[in-house]
């Protein structure tokens, strides 16, 4: 019995430690670096190619945080990261502060992240900082998908001033991209590219036709594979009118061309393409094992002529090791649901493997005035993954006090777009007399209005006359004025 009451004990002081938990802000401080580090043979610095190396500086104070509380730095437009291993602590005097976790974007969404929680290391006297570093690619888009296409747009060659947030704090850094393509070939004949997408066990093979600024007749493109199986079900087929500085589509018009497709070869013939926009497709595929082999199908017939273009090769990628080889189908399945970062589960069927994607769900608010005292927030749960935050605030009033020429006060209130009410207030003339005389024999009233809207009425007299009466001794009467 005492056994048990220490363990309901035990666990009650471990619940308890993580009472005051909250979302914090501001622990990753700065950018401090970031430089290309080449990984294989990636030899050119573009941000697709890996790996880029980031160095963040960090601060914990245990003066305003607990343990158990989470934070989480969020990397707009950052395809994955790098690291070897999907966790890290952050470390001071041999003490564990914090476990953190990474989480790639990938094609899930267009954005990944470091989700972190302070440990019960932390108490009200904590003080540390530190740096730490993890590699990352950049996400330059490549395919249609919407992260892709979103990402196509999102950095330029040149300077460009990263923006990643901690909360409500922002860090920001400025890098520098090289232009071009990652694979060296002349890109008015092919364009193509291979990204591992290590959360779904895959990689992403993409392919470009050659320029034909004036349309194509016909064409073919195609990808046949050694050591790998192509996910046919993944297959997409578009055209595109505009690629960015690293040879990715950055719009995506829809086509219906034939294809033919199984788990060793994808072919598409396309014909009778107007104006500038180029076929591509793109495909996931699962490595099987050993050297991973692409046979690129790339024959086309540009408008106005009957000369051939025949640009297909074979690429070998080299082995990779991109975590557990899986050859059964895929699926997936996005919930938006409360969650504060991505999450990827999976459910295996008899044929596929569906891959359940959690994504935060996105909030709109809206402000609205309303005849109450006091401030109310009621939240609308949307069926498309979005909640709208109503918030409901007192009116705001605005008193504006005129006058006009009638005997009586009137009020008026007037209401905006934006929903402030303006009462104005109109209020008689005030009027002040001023009496004056003159030498006229008649009375003259005029009335002047100031600019602050008094009327002073001037009331004009004849002057008055005084007799006075006296005797003298002649025999006639006079008057004396």
């Amino acid at each position: 019995m005492i056994t048990i009451f220490l363990e309901i004990l035990s666990f009650f002081a471990f619940v308890c430690q993580f009472i005051n938990a909250a979302a914090i802000s501001g622990i990753f401080q700065t950018i401090d670096q970031i430089r290309y580090d080449p990984g294989a043979f990636y030899y050119a610095e573009l941000p697709s190619n890996p790996n880029w190396d980031v160095e963040l500086s960090w601060s914990i104070n245990g003066s305003t945080m607990n343990a158990g509380d989470t934070y989480q730095l969020t990397l707009p437009c950052i395809f994955k990261i790098t690291a070897d291993v999907d966790s890290f602590d952050l470390v001071a005097n041999l003490q564990v502060l914090a476990n953190c976790i990474f989480h790639s974007g990938e094609l899930l969404v267009s954005y990944s992240t470091v989700t972190c929680q302070l440990t019960k290391a932390v108490n009200s006297d904590t003080m540390a900082v530190g740096k730490t570093s993890f590699p990352i690619t950049f996400n330059v888009g490549g395919g249609n998908y919407d992260v892709m296409r979103t990402c196509a747009t999102y950095f330029e060659k040149g300077t460009n001033t990263l923006e990643w947030t901690d909360g409500t704090n922002t860090l920001s850094y400025d890098i520098d991209f090289q232009g071009g393509f990652a694979y060296g070939y002349d890109t008015d004949s092919i364009i193509y590219s291979l990204k591992e997408v290590p959360t779904i066990s895959r990689s992403l093979l993409y392919l470009m036709a050659g320029n034909c600024p004036n349309g194509y007749l016909s064409g073919t493109l195609g990808v046949t594979v050694t050591n790998g199986k192509l996910e046919c079900s993944s297959f997409h087929q578009g055209l595109t009118d505009y690629i960015n500085v690293w040879f990715n589509n950055e719009d995506y018009e829809q086509s219906s061309f034939d294809f033919t497709c199984d788990g060793n070869a994808l072919t598409v013939n396309y014909s009778n393409i107007k104006g500038k926009g180029r076929p591509f497709l793109n495909i996931l595929v699962v490595f099987t094992g050993g050297d991973f082999l692409t046979s690129f199908t790339n024959d086309y017939y540009c408008s106005g002529s009957d000369l051939i273009n025949s640009n297909s090769f074979i690429k070998n990628w080299g082995t990779y090791q991109n975590g557990l080889v899986q050859a059964e189908g895929i699926a997936f399945t996005t919930i938006t649901t409360t969650v504060d970062h991505v999450t990827v589960t999976t459910e295996k069927g008899v044929s596929e493997t569906t891959y359940i994607v959690l994504v935060p769900m996105s909030s709109t608010t809206t402000t609205t005035t309303w005849t109450n005292e006091y401030t109310s927030e009621t939240t609308d749960t949307g069926t498309q993954g979005t909640e709208t935050i109503i918030v409901q605030v007192p009116y705001s009033l605005t008193t504006f006090t005129t006058t006009w020429a009638n005997s009586y006060v009137s009020t008026t209130t007037v209401t905006g777009e934006d929903g402030t009410a303006t009462v104005i207030v109109e209020l008689p003339t005030p009027i002040t007399t001023k009496t004056t005389t003159w030498s006229n024999s008649y009375v003259s009233t005029t009335t002047t209005t100031g600019e602050d809207g008094t009327a002073t009425v001037i009331v004009e007299l004849p002057t008055p006359i005084t007799t006075k009466t006296t005797t003298w001794s002649n025999t006639y009467y006079g008057n004396d004025a």
